[in-house]
């Protein structure tokens, strides 16, 4: 048995296991969140008590254990697959693409924060502090980043008082231009 086939082997083995982790993972995370819902409601990273955060930290730790054993499944099979000329090269252009998708959404960042603060003024957006004074539209956060290739999401928060409200829009950011793709509107509960 070659080197290659072996490491394959290899590789695969752990692309198994890391799979099988993320299922369990993700299998303990919901008796988690429904065992504890009584007492915290919907788990989220930011409750207060350590106990209540578990199920969300679970889920998003057996989320990661699934990206790993998908990445190690790729590798495996562009060991495997190496010699074929046409799956080298969709390989490639793939890559490519993804590469170039995750740069035009970085170098896009500054306009979807342009084109947000500019809907924050125009609308007049304004916030309440802690003491109950007005935040001032000026003072309004407004923040992106990017999430997939291509893809980058604005945000602005509105606080009120201990609460914030968070407004965030996706864009499809092309080289020719960006498109709106969803908006979500957050509010405290």
């Amino acid at each position: 048995m070659s080197v290659t086939k072996r490491a394959i082997k290899i590789i695969v083995a752990f692309a198994l296991a890391f799979g099988l982790a993320s299922i369990f993972m993700f299998i303990v995370a919901s008796f988690t969140e429904s065992h504890r819902f009584a007492h915290c409601g919907p788990s989220s990273l930011s409750a207060t008590s350590q106990h209540c955060r578990a199920a969300s930290q679970l889920f998003f730790f057996g989320k990661a254990l699934f990206f790993v054993s998908v990445a190690l499944a790729a590798i495996a099979a562009w060991l495997r697959l190496w010699h074929c000329k046409v799956l080298r090269i969709t390989f490639v252009i793939i890559a490519v693409v993804t590469v170039g998708g995750y740069v035009t959404a970085k170098l896009s960042q500054s306009s979807v924060n342009d084109e947000t603060r500019k809907y924050v003024i125009s609308n007049r957006i304004t916030g309440l502090d802690f003491g109950g004074k007005v935040v001032p539209t000026e003072d309004i956060e407004v923040t992106s980043w990017t999430t997939y290739p291509f893809v980058v999401v604005g945000c602005y928060s509105v606080p009120f008082g201990m609460h914030t409200s968070h407004h965030m829009t996706a864009y499809l950011t092309m080289p020719w231009g960006k498109y709106v793709l969803s908006r979500e509107n957050v509010y405290p509960l």
